[in-house]
């Protein structure tokens, strides 16, 4: 019998410290809603940035720590570095970005567009098929895709980096807290990054210095630039580490006075975090709300008002939402209805409506709306949808318009739709995870999924907006 040696402690460091061996697979089909693509080396599946379904690739595993796990791929597989593509998928194309692998924000830019809509309704498909939906719906099941697949983000949410005099702005690198400088993003709109150019250029004639994620050192987190692209205006948020702005009113005027800005807040987070805003929002020039329009409606909102990051989406969501109600509705209710788009885009069919909505900002500004006649006279519910549902659920209503965060509805919300028993109940989904679990919860109390459809809100990333009907059975 041949006895091994013991490993010595310089062995074992030595394997701590060497490099991990690369590996190759094939980079599995997209799947709704991950933080990324999946590669199949044998038995174990890694996670990594960005390729096309159907490339074989070589992969080095990529161990972070806790928290840089959960950040970038929610901890559910091995990370891995993409090191080189061995053999291109069927529709792999040339990415305008040279930052894929590292930024990690679209998974799916090597993968020409139309696959990419493809296979996004073909996971569609397959979820509805996991949830037992009737064939005909399946089948019927389309994604709607946008006319452009870049320049198409109208709100654009970036850290600060760099130095004074010399900043640069763009999104976190994989793995740590160093913004990748992005200021050329192709997914951004030209007004955004028109607006990014211009704000840019002042902060660093006043020399304002970025702040340091660890120290007490500089100011500035980063900035939330939103345009209207039919008025070429734009709303800019800067995010400071305190109130007090470098150089003051001298600071202020000098951004109040660029053209493209109609309205300039600034919002203060102590702490610099993966969240870049804080809780408050400080006007400092131009006007109090920013002019927008989406679903025929004219909206003015305040920075802390949601609006959906992409406008020809939005206008395609609130279409494909108004398409699934009935055309005479007596009584509707908006649940996480923001500032009321569906409501109020659909105000010629339903004789009252309630929208119920948790932000500040968006009850004051649909409730400034509805005072000032540029809104239809409905009822509003400021609070948390949860705690609100005897209030608007009896009498039941006879349609029901859900559009819950990613992480869906509070199961109290399932429970109590399906005691008030509305006979239409429209959800909106940004989570393909929690639409399922919410879905089987409502099909399991006797709810029938009638009709699904996607939005394809996000090119190039694996997020799918999912628009569905259930009628009571």
């Amino acid at each position: 019998m041949i006895r091994k040696r013991p490993d010595s402690a310089k062995d074992r460091d030595k394997r701590k410290t060497a490099p991990p061996r690369s590996l190759v697979g094939e980079v599995e089909p997209l799947a709704l809603g991950a933080s990324g693509l999946v590669v199949g080396v044998g038995k174990k599946r890694f996670a990594i940035a960005a390729a096309a379904p159907g490339d074989h690739v070589r992969i080095r595993p990529r161990p972070l720590p806790p928290e840089a796990r959960r950040a970038v791929m929610s901890g559910e597989l091995p990370l891995a570095e993409r090191l080189a593509v061995e053999t291109p998928g069927p529709q792999r194309v040339l990415a305008p970005c040279s930052l894929l692998s590292r930024c990690g924000g679209c998974a799916l830019q090597e993968l020409a567009y139309p696959a990419q809509v493809t296979g996004k309704e073909q996971a569609l498909k397959a979820l509805l098929l996991g949830l037992e939906v009737e064939t005909k719906v399946v089948e019927a099941t389309v994604v709607h895709p946008l006319s452009r697949p870049y320049g198409y983000r109208t709100k654009l949410t970036m850290s600060a980096g760099g130095k004074a005099g010399s900043l640069r702005f763009g999104f976190y690198a994989r793995g740590n807290f160093e913004p990748l400088g992005a200021e050329g993003c192709p997914v951004q709109h030209p007004l955004t990054l028109a607006t990014l150019a211009q704000v840019r250029q002042v902060l660093d004639g006043f020399r304002v210095a970025p702040s340091l994620r660890e120290e007490r050192d500089g100011w500035l987190h980063g900035m939330a630039i939103r345009v209207e692209p039919e008025n070429t205006s734009a709303e800019l948020t800067l995010v400071g580490r305190d109130a007090v702005l470098p150089r003051g009113e001298a600071l202020t005027k000098a951004l109040g006075a660029l053209p493209l800005l109609e309205s300039v807040y600034l919002s203060v987070n102590p702490k610099r975090s993966s969240y870049l805003l804080g809780d408050e929002f400080l006007h400092l020039a131009g006007g109090r709300r920013m002019r927008f329009s989406m679903g025929g409606q004219k909206l003015s909102l305040s920075p802390g008002s949601f609006l959906q990051t992409c406008h020809e989406g939005g206008e395609r969501l609130v279409e494909r939402v108004l398409a699934l109600l009935p055309e005479r509705i007596e009584t509707l209710v908006d649940l996480y209805g923001g500032v009321g788009i569906f409501a109020r885009a659909s105000a010629e069919r339903w004789q009252r409506a309630t929208v119920v909505e948790s932000s500040p900002y968006a009850i004051a500004d649909l409730q400034r709306a509805i005072q000032r006649k540029q809104a239809p006279k409905l009822d509003v519910v400021e609070g948390r949808v949860e705690e609100n549902l005897d209030a608007v659920l009896k009498p039941s209503p006879e349609v029901v318009i859900v559009d819950p965060p990613r992480r869906g509805c509070h199961s109290k919300v399932i429970n109590a739709l399906c005691k008030a028993r509305p006979s239409v109940l429209v959800y909106v989904a940004c989570g393909a995870d929690s639409f399922t679990r919410d879905a089987k919860m409502l099909m399991a109390k006797g709810y029938t999924l009638d009709h699904v459809e996607g939005v394809d809100m996000f090119p190039h990333t694996t997020h799918l907006e999912i628009v569905a009907r259930f009628r009571d059975a």
